[in-house]
């Protein structure tokens, strides 16, 4: 998990609404991009929902 030990639980909760953003923008720009970006898209959506699971389970790990 990169980036989350020094990180205050509050940086990671703005950190996760920030990636969540990011999320629901690539979700928006789907319906625009044409066809041959979408493999792109969904890589990149995909490492954002990583990412945000690994904040979600430090946040956890620390309460």
């Amino acid at each position: 998990m990169a980036r989350t030990e020094g990180s205050s639980r509050a940086e990671l909760r703005t950190e996760a609404e920030t990636v969540k953003k990011c999320i629901a923008a690539e979700k928006a720009l789907d319906a625009v991009r044409p066809p041959s970006s979408h493999m792109y898209a969904d890589t990149n959506t995909a490492s954002l929902k990583h990412r945000l699971k690994e904040i979600n389970e430090e946040l956890k790990r620390r309460s």
